[in-house]
């Protein structure tokens, strides 16, 4: 049996192909003759350095070109442009990474990153890492959880918004001491199975002895305000803050249609009185962190493009799909294409 890599490009705007290349093949066996299938092999898409799209597949690293798919570098092209690095490649593909090129971790444990057109390895400085919070401070702040944390808190109007159930909302409301206010993720999360409202956060500041703070004081519901199932802020990649849609003010809610295998990934907008404008369901699973794929979003300027997975049953057998959607988030039209099928999604 062959086993196949191949790269697909598509259009952002359109989520429609421009090409697929095939980027490595192998003869999978069983025993020990051959790569046993899903345990040896792997490939990761590492990110792209103008028009060179970096990826390694096992241990070799290799670069694309983002207008065709052409091979355009590789291990030996780094060799050969720069000779010292010759038998110090890593063996190891967790020692490639990626940060505005290709990221490596040499034999002698150097680093070094190969950026540009020209592919020109220098050494790598890696960005500065925050400040570690010191004295008073750190004993407050309390440990991000790992994974998915749901964007709950936000503010809408010049106020504290928060999208909780009722155990959730209590939760936020004790807060004596403004962490609930300052690190929502504190507030407990009940899951999946969380059906959400919306909170108006009562806030006052106080100084009970040599420090002044804020803090919640209650959570008011919103008035006949929608409920989502697992909802939570559409957040901006990489943020704390919402992702704010065009136009009119208003707020971006992901949430899901069911808890089966059923439920869809939808989204809601939300207009300036917070009542419901539109909800789109999309062809993509709602899914946690934790799952093969999880959800991963990329925001242009008229598009917000969403790859996930879809998970549908066929009898007893589980049927997984990578779906790359391109959602228009004043309208919540869409364009969608699965890449199993090589055709829009059924």
């Amino acid at each position: 049996m062959l086993v196949h890599f191949d790269l697909h490009a598509l259009d952002p705007a359109t989520a429609q192909p421009l090409w697929t290349r095939r980027v490595h093949s192998f003869k999978a066996q069983d025993g020990l003759v051959g790569p046993v299938v899903g345990s040896t092999v792997r490939g990761r898409l590492l990110g792209q350095d103008g028009d060179r799209v970096w990826l390694v597949i096992g241990r070799d690293p290799r670069a694309l070109s983002a207008r065709d798919g052409r091979q355009v570098d590789d291990a030996a092209g780094i060799v050969q442009r720069h000779p010292a690095l010759a038998g110090r490649l890593p063996e190891d593909p967790q020692h490639y990474g990626f940060d505005q090129g290709l990221v490596f971790l040499a034999a002698d444990a150097t680093r070094h990153v190969v950026r540009g057109p020209d592919g020109a390895a220098t050494p790598y400085v890696p960005p500065p890492a925050p400040a570690p919070v010191t004295g008073h401070d750190a004993a407050k702040t309390p440990l991000r959880p790992s994974g998915d944390v749901p964007l709950r808190l936000v503010e809408f109007g010049g106020r504290w918004l928060g999208l909780y159930t009722g155990p959730e909302a209590e939760d936020a409301a004790t807060d004596p001491f403004g962490r609930h206010l300052r690190f929502p993720y504190t507030v407990i999360d009940e899951g999946a199975l969380a059906r959400r409202t919306l909170w108006w956060g009562e806030v006052e500041t106080v100084q009970p002895f040599d420090e002044r703070f804020d803090r919640f004081t209650g959570m008011t519901p919103v008035p006949d305000g929608p409920t989502f199932l697992r909802g939570r802020f559409v957040r901006e990649p990489g943020a704390d803050r919402p992702l704010p849609p065009p136009g009119a003010p208003g707020l971006l809610v992901w949430h899901n249609t069911r808890i089966d295998r059923e439920g869809r990934l939808a989204m809601t907008r939300l207009d300036g009185a917070l009542a419901r404008a539109w909800t789109v369901e999309l062809p993509l699973s709602d899914s946690p962190s934790n799952a093969h794929l999880p959800m991963r979003t990329w925001t242009l300027p008229d598009r917000l493009v969403v790859v996930g997975e879809l998970a549908t049953s066929q009898g007893e057998r589980v049927l997984r799909e990578v779906n790359v959607v391109s959602l228009d988030p004043a309208t919540g039209e869409f364009a969608a294409w699965n890449v199993q099928r090589g055709a829009p999604p059924p």
